[in-house]
């Protein structure tokens, strides 16, 4: 949030840094205190938060589908709009800038049925017409789903969890799969469930740390890997270490271990000695990795969720059927 910034204040952007991928974070768009002024120019470059609204009433007085396709009613309703958006932004640019050329220009972009908006810039939309091409397909925009920290063993699970939320919009169809989904992440192995990160710092963290009393604030994908090597060393002394630069894939593991420790890490294949010394936290894995991120498109569409190994409690509206 910029509080400082005033009308065509000058921003200078020093530096822009590629981000590591990570886990249980989030990153957040750059917001204007002043919400009529969502511009500010940074290195002689206007910068402008973008937005967007719903346009959901039209459907409730045109008709959206003729059957099993778009009706022309609604597209003739969509190019009426875009016209109007268009020759509204012209005249405003003739009375205020002086000049018919306003530089922005109004086009539909997509006709949806249904979607779920988590909130600005994080959503998915299921597609019915792609600027004027007809299809039938799911858009995926900032959710978990499409980022490099959910595994790819994971990912069909995922879309096809909110996949059939927006399609049916049945909540009992929906938890079925979510408990289903439980069951099979279960049988996954270690290496498509772990989380995948890149190391920095570890010399920093790891000079630090002493034995397993590790030190403040080490991230835990680092910690991961300083567990890796030191219980490696104290196994063989042998085998490869974990230090920056490197990739890494970390799990969490039951605590009631020999070591007392809740991850570990590892480069390639989860090694035999780890699978006798450790029991992975499968429900932990399984909130971490998939549950938040469906609790986030329940809560949006006010829908209680519960964890598959939580009693179930059958909603009303599912029993009889509503």
């Amino acid at each position: 949030m910029i509080d400082d910034i005033k009308d065509y204040d000058i921003v200078e952007v020093t530096s822009i840094e590629q981000l590591e991928d990570f886990v249980d974070e989030y990153v957040y768009d750059l917001e204007m205190t002043d919400s009529s002024q969502p511009w500010f120019f940074a290195n002689d470059i206007l910068i402008h938060n973008s937005c967007y609204f719903s346009l959901g009433c039209i459907k409730d007085k045109v008709p959206l589908k003729d059957g099993e396709v778009i009706s022309e009613k609604f597209y003739k309703t969509v190019n009426d709009l875009e016209d109007y958006l268009n020759i509204g932004i012209t005249s405003w640019a003739k009375k205020n800038l002086l000049t018919k050329d306003s530089r922005f220009v109004f086009k539909r972009e997509c006709i949806a049925d249904v979607a779920v908006f988590l909130q600005k810039k994080r959503y998915v939309m299921h597609i019915l017409d792609d600027e004027g091409l007809k299809v039938d397909k799911f858009k995926y925009v900032g959710v978990e789903v499409v980022r490099t920290t959910m595994p790819n063993a994971i990912k069909p699970y995922a879309k096809k969890i909110i996949e059939t939320m927006l399609l049916t919009q049945s909540q009992n169809q929906t938890n079925k799969l979510l408990n289903e989904t439980f069951d099979v992440f279960k049988s996954l192995s270690p290496e498509e469930i772990a989380f995948v990160m890149g190391v920095k710092g570890y010399e920093k963290y790891a000079s630090q740390c002493k034995e397993f009393l590790v030190a403040k604030g080490m991230p835990i994908h680092v910690k991961s890997a300083y567990y890796h090597n030191l219980i490696m060393s104290k196994i063989d002394g042998k085998s490869e270490t974990i230090t920056s630069g490197d990739k890494i894939r970390y799990l969490y593991v039951e605590k009631q271990n020999k070591y007392g420790i809740t991850t570990i890490g590892f480069k390639y294949d989860y090694n035999a000695e780890f699978r006798n010394l450790f029991k992975i936290d499968y429900v932990l894995m399984f909130e971490k990795i998939l549950f938040n991120s469906i609790e986030r498109f329940y809560d949006s569409v006010n829908w209680r969720i519960r964890k598959p190994t939580d009693n179930v409690q059958t909603e009303l509206d599912d029993l009889f059927g509503f």
